[in-house]
This record gives structure tokens, C-alpha cells and sequence, in this order.
């Protein structure tokens, strides 16, 4: 029996895969996220990112995927029923005159109800309030 994946999942693939022949494709992965993963992906970017671009550039650029790796690896989802989305997906890419960074965790739908609730307050709330909150 196939399995059943919804469009927006599809979709992501997609494009992605389009793009591998338009943009050059630093590191992709997807799976589970662990802190020795996340060194060795960082150990591989790390000297493209010098290769290609200015050692400001590439300073700010690494930040960014330490602060997001980070991010995935402490927050992906935990339970595994056999699913292939299980764990999260890093892609980094180097476009004409910028990088594309997309992070991404597999989340329950409890999980992506009570987030879409957290982002709809933070989205409504004025810049004054949302430096408050």
C-alpha cells in the first residue's frame, strides 16, 4: 500500500529537489538530530562557507545554522511509529547573491496546534508589546 503524504510535504520535496539543479546545495539532511550530527554537519559547512564567501559573511551564515541546528536537535519530535518524516531536516544552499537556510521538525498535531496558537499572539501583537512579551 503506498503511502499517504499530504501536498505541503510533497511540495517541499519538490521544490527542493528543482532546486539542486539551479542552486548550489552546501549540506542537506533529514533524519534524527544529534549533537554529533550537528558538529559533523557544521564541521563540513564550515570551510565551504569560507571557500565561497567573505569570512564575515561566512562567520554570520555559520551562526545561524549553529543557532537552527540547535533548535531542531532540542525539539524534534521524540516518538518514532515507523513514519518517514521522524526527526527533521536541514538544507542549506547557496543562491546567486544569498543562502538559503531551511530548518525544519516533524511535529504532532497537538504540537502544531498549540504552535500556530503561540504564533498567531505574537503575529497580532504591536512591535511595543511584542518587546515587552
Amino acid at each position: 500500500m503506498p503511502l499517504s503524504i499530504k501536498k505541503p510535504a510533497y511540495d517541499i520535496v519538490h521544490t527542493t529537489g528543482r532546486k539542486i539543479d539551479s542552486e548550489k546545495f552546501l549540506f542537506a539532511c533529514r533524519g534524527s538530530f544529534n549533537a554529533e550530527l550537528t558538529d559533523n554537519i557544521l564541521f563540513l559547512t564550515e570551510n565551504n562557507l569560507l571557500e565561497i564567501d567573505t569570512p564575515k559573511v561566512a562567520k554570520k551564515v555559520y551562526y545561524l545554522m549553529v543557532e537552527g541546528l540547535q533548535n531542531i536537535t532540542r525539539h524534534q519530535y521524540q516518538e518514532n511509529h515507523g513514519s518517514p518524516f521522524h526527526g527533521a531536516l536541514f538544507i542549506i544552499n547557496r543562491k546567486e547573491q544569498a543562502y538559503s537556510i531551511t530548518y525544519g521538525n516533524w511535529v504532532n498535531k497537538d504540537v502544531k496546534d498549540r504552535l500556530k496558537e503561540s504564533l498567531s499572539s505574537i503575529v497580532a501583537k504591536e512591535p511595543a508589546e511584542l518587546k515587552e512579551y
